[in-house]
């Protein structure tokens, strides 16, 4: 993990102390600034709200970041981003991760729910692949591994499916972004090991490409990865469809894949 320069650490602590008061939301810690959430956070809050079934008000939140910070400490530990609930009902997050939406729809989930820890009902469960969760969001609540000598099968054996949000919309809407939900389930009722095709060490798992030309992925650095009998992995690929511009109105395919295997086309109708 990359460490802020120790000129920061005092700014921070600092602002870590404002983060958990009531103090005016006008008035942020030196070291942070107010963010105007992105156009697509309106998106990404719908789909955490879909994904966990929960509701509400996204316009509650009030929003910062630490410019030129990939992580900051908090408690000891360094972090992308931290949600303060109570009166405050504040987000704060390193800017480098603004516009990552696994990481962004991590600390909506927390403002949803209301707290601060990661309970795997939600975490790994009903929003799973929606947010991100690495080892300290698992902490003691890693599920079962798949044994080393489980039998091997290619991409092809699993079950997939792919979901567009929206299917209709226009440059301006969400910022030009939309998302793609690809699920994996494995139909053995034992634990498998599927084999990847990987290229210079690094493989793709889910993906999903919009008109042949922008692409969103998730890369592991080895060539299998494990599911439990009959688990159901997911991802959601953020993609902004209008990163080289407007867009021609008209109908576009975004085609789901899982390593080398890939899906039938979506459709995405851009209205203007």
């Amino acid at each position: 993990m990359r460490r802020l320069r120790s000129q920061h650490r005092f700014a921070l602590s600092l602002m870590l102390a404002w983060l958990a008061t009531g103090c005016d939301s006008s008035r942020p810690a030196a070291g942070v600034l107010p963010l105007e959430p992105p156009a697509q956070y309106q998106l990404w809050w719908q789909l955490t709200e879909a994904c966990s079934g929960r509701t509400g008000s996204f316009n509650d939140i009030h929003w910062y970041y630490v410019p030129g910070a990939a992580q900051f400490s908090f408690r000891g530990t360094e972090v992308e981003g931290l949600w303060s609930g109570g009166i405050t009902n504040r987000i704060l997050l390193a800017e480098s991760d603004v516009q990552v939406g696994s990481l962004v729809r991590h600390e909506m989930l927390h403002a949803l729910l209301g707290r601060g820890d990661h309970p795997p009902e939600f975490y790994q469960g009903k929003c799973g692949g929606y947010v991100d969760c690495d080892s300290a969001c698992v902490g003691n609540n890693r599920p079962a591994s798949v044994p080393v000598d489980a039998p091997t099968i290619s991409p092809y054996e699993l079950e997939l499916d792919a979901a567009l949000t929206p299917t209709t919309t226009a440059n301006s809407d969400n910022g030009g972004w939309i998302a793609v939900t690809v699920t994996a389930r494995n139909p053995f009722n034992h634990p498998v090991w599927v084999l990847l095709q990987s290229f210079n060490g690094s493989a793709d798992t889910f993906a999903a490409i919009f008109d042949n030309r922008i692409k969103a992925r998730n890369a592991l650095l080895t060539d299998r990865v494990g599911f439990l009998a009959n688990e159901v992995q997911r991802s959601v690929l953020d993609i902004q469809f209008t990163s080289g511009g407007t867009v021609t109105p008209g109908t576009y395919f975004v085609r789901p894949e899982f390593n080398w295997d890939s899906l039938p086309n979506l459709t995405l109708t851009v209205t203007k």
